[in-house]
């Protein structure tokens, strides 16, 4: 994995809005009490973006919330250019898109048809621009009633507007930076957090049940509760990990409802600097800024170390977020109890192809070294492949092969055999 410098146990919060600051504040302490410096940075000097000493503004760890005052847009690009290339650990300044303003429900829609799992579970939106533009949709029946105007921009069911009927429609005036949404009817709504590719926990909700156009009770949610069925947990959590992934977030707050009608559970937005002052640690136990700082550490630990012992200290410390299969899965592997019968000339095979997809290669790998009969060739192509995987990028989600590795579920079986067959290779040491 090369050589690494020292991450400062430092942590620069990047929140210029005075209605977050509650949430930057609270960040801030949480980690000081847990033993970082940290501070809330409410505006970058433009002195600093000029000259290029934007290190005096930064610490190692950053987390980008929302921009803060700057004389135009290219001010804020030159920050996140600076950040991206800086070897910091980050969480959320290298979003898809350049989204670093805002959360652009339209955009994410766009970015969920990307990804196999979430295309499943969204919705088909389109710009409203004008009434004349939604008459033509609802003409080639791309739309029907009733539909939601969502606000492309907004938080907490602002703006959104149920429009059941034509005369529902004849009555809004303003269609800028509005979308059109399918209205689904869910009596519950969820909202899932996501940190470092792993689920944290969710939290479901309901809101008034008299009246389905209240959007706000819905975002706030007038009763609230822990999802503490393993199997919903698990499905909205995959869901959640990937939403996050596709919009490339390593933090976000991801809302989610279920169809009454089909049971399917549809993504609604990913939140950039998504709040937990709602009632989530109340519902979920779960204290959404400690397991922030708590990714840093993990992050740190791992950023500063050369030996696979801290790769699996990093998983062994987030299993606990996998699903019930990636636990089992990751467990069997690195414990040396997975068999795996392969014919020792396809696991020489798959050893010999750099264009094998790379779980098969490190399964090779061990099947091979299980068998306990290993000849030297067999043994320089195995211990050529590892020096290759040592020299890959830590993503920035944390996991450990492959830069663009995003859930820590999906690169488990990846990570876990690299461990088990470096495991092998330093006891025949």
């Amino acid at each position: 994995m090369g050589e690494r410098r020292k991450i400062n146990r430092a942590v620069t919060i990047v929140e210029g809005r005075e209605c977050n600051q509650p949430v930057a504040n609270e960040l801030r302490d949480t980690a000081i009490a847990m033993g970082f410096d940290a501070k809330v940075l409410k505006k970058i000097p433009s002195t600093n973006i000029a000259e290029g000493t934007l290190d005096e503004v930064f610490s190692d760890c950053v987390i980008w919330r929302c921009p803060v005052e700057a004389k135009n847009t290219y001010e804020t690009e030159r920050v996140i250019s600076y950040l991206q290339n800086s070897g910091k650990l980050l969480i959320n300044a290298q979003p898809a898109g350049g989204r670093f303003f805002s959360s652009d429900k339209y955009f994410q829609h766009g970015l969920f048809q990307l990804d196999p799992v979430v295309k499943e579970h969204s919705l088909e939106m389109h710009m409203a621009l004008s009434r004349e533009n939604i008459d033509d949709l609802l003409k080639r029946k791309k739309l029907k009633y009733p539909f939601l105007l969502k606000p492309d921009f907004g938080t907490r069911g602002e703006g959104i507007i149920l429009v059941k009927t034509k005369a529902d429609l004849d009555k809004v005036k303003k269609f800028s930076y509005l979308s059109t949404e399918p209205y689904v009817k869910s009596t519950y709504d969820w909202r899932v957090f996501v940190m470092g590719g792993v689920a944290l926990g969710a939290m479901k909700k309901q809101g008034d049940m008299a009246d389905v156009a209240n959007f706000k009770s819905r975002a706030s949610g007038r009763k609230r509760w822990n999802e503490d069925d393993i199997n919903v947990m698990e499905e909205i959590g995959q869901l959640s990990v990937h939403a996050a992934e596709v919009s490339g977030l390593e933090y976000a707050g991801i809302d989610l409802i279920r169809d009454d009608e089909t049971g399917k559970f549809i993504v609604l937005e990913t939140n950039i600097a998504a709040g937990w002052q709602n009632g989530f640690r109340e519902a979920t136990g779960i204290s959404v800024p400690e397991e922030n700082i708590n990714w840093f550490s993990d992050r740190a630990l791992l950023f500063e170390s050369t030996t696979y012992k801290a790769v699996k200290t990093y998983c062994d410390r987030r299993i606990r977020f996998l699903t019930r299969a990636g636990q089992k899965n990751y467990n069997e592997i690195v414990n040396h109890e997975r068999l795996i019968k392969r014919n020792r000339e396809i696991s020489n095979f798959d050893l010999e192809h750099k264009n094998m997809p790379l779980v098969r290669r490190l399964s090779s790998a061990y099947a091979l070294l299980h068998e306990g009969r290993v000849t030297k060739e067999e043994l320089a192509k195995i211990k050529m492949l590892i020096a290759s995987i040592e020299e890959y990028e830590i993503s920035r989600f944390g996991n450990f092969i492959g830069k663009d590795s995003g859930s820590l579920e999906d690169s488990i079986l990846r990570t876990a055999y690299y461990i088990a067959v470096k495991e092998k290779l330093d006891a025949k040491k």
